[in-house]
């Protein structure tokens, strides 16, 4: 409001030399104090540190436009204290909305990118001269608060007992914490033979094909040994005009275990195409 009575009734300003100094100074260390801030929070993945460093920049924008106004009106006679300030204003209110968004996505947690996965994957597969031969479903989950956990399955390398894997296990849990600060929570599976993996993926496939769906199996999809039973984790896909009734597909996928010494996990994936030249009958 003030902004805009300055744009209605301006008023003058006296000039300072005091004045001038005192505001390039002020500029100077706020701006510094935000590279400063900025640094530390790329450094320690902090909110707290952005935040101040946001602060930072709009105090060092907020004073530039007033050395500027000042120095304009100085100079041309011209005010423009008024229109600058409500410049200012839209700039701290942009800052401010950004600063929610950033500190809310914290709070609720933010969905990992691939970079962070992958980084994690190298360092399994490369734990302890490589006692995992390959890693499965890797999921990192954000809680919120910088509060991450990680939910993966791996497959040890051939020949090694129950309890040096649990060794490696146990030491790839704490090894993963100490390097990304990840409560791991890590499945061991042990791969069904070629011969046996080769028939349940044609029988599954088999299966899909005749789901009034266009689903398609990804190569992803393992199968693996889970005591007296078989695990499948079933990675697939359908297009995404069937993605509503996602539900529906997982529940119709699921029927393929019932009876049979087998622990199905499907994990559906929604694509912009469809995977199959077939027509899709009018059942829904």
């Amino acid at each position: 409001m003030q902004s805009v009575e300055g744009i209605r009734n301006p008023s003058e300003a006296s000039f300072s030399i005091v004045a001038l100094i005192i505001l390039v100074i002020s500029v100077a260390t706020k701006i510094f104090l935000y590279f400063f801030n900025i640094s530390k929070s790329k450094e320690h993945n902090s909110q707290v540190y952005k935040a101040a460093a946001l602060d930072c920049i709009s105090d060092a924008v907020s004073t530039s436009v007033v050395l500027f106004s000042f120095i304009m009106q100085t100079i041309t006679g011209f005010h423009l204290d008024g229109y600058c300030g409500l410049l200012v204003s839209l700039f701290i209110i942009y800052n401010g909305f950004k600063s929610f968004a950033d500190t809310s996505k914290r709070i609720m947690g933010e969905e990992p990118d691939e970079d962070a996965i992958n980084r994690l994957k190298t360092y399994i597969l490369s734990y302890n001269e490589g006692v995992i031969e390959k890693c499965v479903d890797v999921q990192i989950m954000d809680y919120g608060y910088e509060r991450f956990g990680a939910l993966v399955n791996v497959v040890p390398k051939q020949g090694r007992t129950d309890e040096e894997v649990l060794d490696d296990i146990t030491g790839l849990r704490s090894g993963i914490f100490r390097e990304f600060g990840y409560i791991a929570t890590i499945q061991p599976m042990v791969p069904v033979d070629k011969q046996t993996e080769s028939n349940m993926r044609r029988e599954l496939e088999q299966y899909l094909d005749k789901l009034p769906y266009s689903v398609k199996m990804v190569e992803e999809t393992t199968f693996n040994r889970s005591g007296s039973r078989i695990q499948i984790i079933l990675y697939a896909e359908v297009p995404f005009e069937e993605g509503k009734f996602e539900k529906e597909i997982v529940s119709e996928i699921e029927k393929f275990a019932e009876g049979k010494s087998i622990e199905l996990v499907v994990k559906l994936g929604i694509v912009s195409h469809l995977h199959k030249d077939r027509h899709l009958p009018p059942h829904r």
